[in-house]
């Protein structure tokens, strides 16, 4: 319990879990043990357990305040790079891969060499990059070698450091995802702190992506989950995991002004309880964008004026 006092608090929430792994979150400022949330977990067919995560992720690890918070997040994010849920480019998941085994090495497996480290704990993630790049796993497993050993000597801090940053710029960091349809297709939504992204129900492909300054109004009726966007720089998008947004995939996205019109995009639920959770999360998600732009506007002023009196 000690550790759990010290966490950046703001950062974690309580949730239970349906069948397919989706979160259905509980109200921060509602008691659990409250009559309100205890009839509503009581009604619901999915719930058996309570879990505590990490709901919000930062823009930046900068804020944290806490080593223990920032080794949450590292463990979380490392679950989810292995669950391949972190979609970054080819040349960074080598890296990631490299960081992992190394950190793997120098905590408790002394006597596996590299290939061992990679086909015990990252090989489901490495499956998934063989399906959207044009690699072979042996073509793979060199990449990764040549990453491993231009980082070995690095400390288990820096190498933490390097795999935070890597996933920082993944565009699924810290996303949750739902289950959703649009005209008989199976997609999914996921949602984190930049915004809701549209994915294949494979999670190969990204094909739409809503950042938070882009959308107008969200809302559910029923089972329908609607989004309104209304931008100048939207865009819909096929690529791939390359969440580093490189310059020549960013060529490739087809890019649709939208000038003084509101476009809806409806997506429909299997129960109105899924709706509600993904409309709810997606409310929150957007007031920690914003509660996150307030801060770093307000560090910045404070910054000005101690120059200003320097």
């Amino acid at each position: 319990m000690e550790t759990l006092y010290k966490l950046d608090k703001k950062y974690f929430g309580l949730a239970y879990k349906d069948d397919r792994d989706q979160c259905y979150w509980l109200p921060n400022e509602r008691l659990v043990l409250g009559r309100e949330i205890d009839q509503e977990l009581n009604e619901s067919e999915h719930f058996k357990a309570i879990y505590h995560y990490i709901k919000f992720y930062p823009s930046s690890f900068d804020s944290i305040n806490e080593p223990s918070t920032l080794l949450w997040f590292f463990y979380d994010l490392r679950l989810r790079f292995l669950r391949g849920q972190l979609f970054v480019s080819l040349e960074n998941f080598a890296k990631c891969c490299a960081c992992l085994i190394n950190i793997s090495s120098k905590e408790d497996q002394e006597g596996l060499n590299i290939i061992d480290i990679f086909h015990t704990n990252i090989i489901y993630s490495s499956c998934q990059v063989l399906k959207v790049y044009d690699i072979d796993m042996a073509d793979l497993e060199q990449a990764i070698i040549k990453e491993t050993e231009n980082f070995h000597n690095y400390s288990q801090a820096k190498l933490l450091s390097i795999f935070l940053s890597m996933a920082l710029n993944s565009i699924t960091y810290g996303c949750y995802f739902y289950d959703v349809t649009d005209k008989n297709t199976g997609l999914k939504l996921a949602i984190n702190s930049k915004g809701i992204t549209e994915l294949d129900s494979g999670l190969l492909r990204t094909k739409k992506v809503f950042y938070w300054r882009q959308l107008d109004n969200l809302y559910y009726r029923g089972h329908i989950f609607t989004i309104e966007v209304r931008s100048a720089d939207s865009f819909e998008s096929e690529h791939s995991m390359d969440a580093s947004m490189s310059q020549a995939n960013f060529s490739k996205l087809q890019t649709h002004l939208v000038l003084n019109k509101v476009q809806h995009f409806t997506y429909y639920c299997e129960s109105v309880n899924l709706c509600k959770a993904i409309w709810s999360l997606a409310i929150a998600q957007h007031q920690f964008f914003l509660d996150e732009q307030m801060s770093n506007v307000s560090i910045y002023k404070v910054r000005e004026i101690g120059f200003e009196f320097s």
